[in-house]
């Protein structure tokens, strides 16, 4: 999917890279560890870091009103998200539906003192 949705964007002519923004190591080893650098290099994609940021204020926030955006974000026309499966170390997914969420909910049960 993340392939065939860059080849639309530049079969119309828009410039197009990608990013992320990991909690852990760099922005090159989580598209490595997510199988998206092949991908990315057939359909032309570039890889931008995520590591110079900006402050943006959102007054009308309800919970945060400041936020740090990546540069190479504030700099883009657009963005397209696209989502990722997220797995953690202790969670094994057996089926594509509800199971890791039942895996969370146990394990968020077992820590959450009552």
């Amino acid at each position: 999917m993340f392939r065939a949705v860059g080849e639309l964007f530049t079969t119309a002519g828009a410039q197009v890279w990608y990013g992320d923004s990991p909690a852990f190591g760099s922005t090159l080893g989580a598209a490595k560890k997510a199988e998206l650098t092949g991908p990315a290099q057939e359909a032309g994609l570039e890889l931008k870091e995520f590591q110079q940021g900006e402050e943006v204020f959102f007054a009308e926030g309800k919970q945060n009103k400041k936020f740090i955006i990546a540069k190479a974000v504030l700099d883009s026309d657009g963005v397209v998200s696209l989502p990722k499966l997220k797995t953690h170390g202790f969670e094994k997914i057996h089926r594509l539906h509800q199971e890791p969420v039942r895996l969370h909910t146990r394990s968020a049960q077992r820590r959450i003192p009552r």
